[in-house]
């Protein structure tokens, strides 16, 4: 009787799937890539200030990204990987 039961309740929900009454996700992964496709990269920084000045060529200066605005992320904010340290200006 259980088996039964088992198979007629598959049957009932295979049906309503292919109906359309309940949607199955085909990926959860595309909510969480189009949420960070707005996420800014953090830019790569260096431990002193003449190390980032001789790898990237350029003026750098301390960053450490301490206020977060109401309502953001600290990936938002900051960028996606961020580290506080000397980068280009």
């Amino acid at each position: 009787m259980a088996k039964l039961r088992a198979a007629a309740f598959a049957m009932v929900a295979l049906a309503l799937i292919i109906s359309g009454c309940i949607q199955v996700p085909e990926n959860n992964n595309q909510t969480n890539e189009n949420e960070n496709q707005n996420i800014p990269i953090a830019p790569t920084t260096y431990t002193t200030q003449a190390e980032c000045e001789q790898t990237e060529n350029c003026e750098c200066l301390f960053v450490m990204c301490d206020y977060i605005p109401e309502g953001k992320t600290f990936e938002e904010t900051c960028g996606i990987g961020f580290k506080k340290g000397w980068a280009c200006r």
